[in-house]
């Protein structure tokens, strides 16, 4: 997980120098033949579907790339699933997967918990993210008494993963004993943990990858809501967008649903929560997640290195777009992220939902080059 993040992260030190040519071009014929390996299926599962040609995009780029990631030469990728527009043109399986099984998002699971705490907010519910989150976790007051500027943490701060405490968690790997997700798993207490962790930097001034903070929302989300993310997620979420199959590992020491890394979906219904975002919030003609929510959610927040940012518990890259000679524009990525190659992907400029799922383990998959290599060169505008 470490290991991914900080690979991405470099990977973009190279983007944020090249030009993407994503336009028009000549020498590429799509084929009147509407089959394809990977081309989707009708599940009756919310998704309309339609071969890729029908939405102006390239289908020998895209094959070539599932042939390489058939060929193992990507690691471990389970599925890659495309949206364009409400169609899902590309939804393949590898590694022997079905699209009926169940993934372990790990980390894209803060996405959701954000997402829960966006409409928890529009439903009067907390406050705003300017509510000190010392209000919501009284069971800590000690905690917060003896440190006024732990005190003073607001909601905001723990979305943005810039709480200022003290926490290492991507510099060194999982597998060691002293990264503190290791710690805080092996404690008695999550939030406390966390919470008991020094202050190094001023809140809210720098980026410090620390899953304790999502932890932190889950308890907020049940202290003010009275209910578990589990039962949040299924009602304001997934039973409005018609996905009926997922799982949650749960935290025994705190007894709750894990929000750092505990959901598992469908890469198909995975791809419907992209959906959501790229539509500003909506599913099917309702507005589920307010969309100045969506906005800022996606929004590059707070810099991390280079060309990323982070928003609430979502990522943000930027990118430098040719759509015609002469003409330059900057663009972003918008993506959940987790452990061994979790992804869900906007494109927003392109009408864009990109998932895959992974067993890469701490190396992660190149996603940089899957999308800028070959999905965004198979976009015929």
């Amino acid at each position: 997980m470490p290991d991914t993040k900080i690979q991405f992260i470099g990977k973009f030190v190279y983007l944020i120098s090249l030009v993407l040519f994503i336009s028009c071009s000549e020498d590429k014929v799509t084929s009147p033949d509407s089959t394809y390996p990977g081309m989707p299926e009708e599940l009756d599962d919310g998704w309309q579907v339609m071969p890729m040609q029908l939405k102006n995009m390239d289908r020998e780029t895209i094959l070539t790339l599932s042939n390489r990631i058939e060929n193992g030469e990507y690691g471990q990728v389970r599925s890659l699933i495309i949206s364009r527009g409400d169609h899902l043109v590309f939804d393949k399986y590898y590694l022997g997967r079905s699209p009926d099984q169940v993934n372990r998002c790990y980390s894209v699971t803060k996405s959701v918990v954000s997402t829960l705490v966006g409409i928890a907010i529009d439903q009067g519910f907390i406050s705003g993210v300017d509510a000190k989150i010392s209000d919501y976790l009284t069971k800590y007051e000690l905690i917060f008494r003896s440190d006024s500027i732990k005190n003073q943490l607001t909601l905001e701060h723990i979305l943005m993963m810039a709480a200022g405490l003290e926490w290492n968690e991507l510099a060194i790997p999982y597998s060691n004993s002293a990264n503190d997700w290791n710690l805080m798993t092996a404690s008695d207490d999550y939030i406390k943990y966390t919470l008991e962790k020094p202050i190094v930097v001023e809140p809210g001034t720098r980026f410090n990858y620390n899953s304790g903070c999502t932890v932190i929302l889950g308890e907020i989300l049940y202290q003010a809501t009275g209910r578990h993310i589990d039962s949040l997620a299924t009602e304001w979420l997934f039973e409005p967008m018609g996905i009926s199959e997922y799982e949650w590992r749960y935290i025994s020491a705190n007894d709750m649903p894990h929000p750092a890394s505990g959901l598992s979906l469908r890469p198909r219904d995975m791809a419907k929560f992209g959906k959501l975002f790229l539509d500003g919030g909506i599913w099917d003609g309702a507005q589920l997640v307010p969309a100045k929510w969506v906005e800022q959610a996606t929004a590059p927040k707070i810099p991390i290195e280079n060309s990323t940012s982070y928003g609430y518990q979502w990522w943000t890259a930027s990118y430098t777009r040719i759509p015609q000679p002469g003409v330059e524009e900057t663009q972003f990525i918008k993506f959940a992220l987790g452990y061994a190659g979790q992804y869900i992907i906007l494109v927003p400029v392109n009408d864009l939902v990109i998932v895959l799922t992974g067993g890469n383990g701490e190396a992660g998959t190149d996603m940089v080059d899957i999308v800028f290599s070959y999905i965004l060169n198979a976009v015929l505008e």
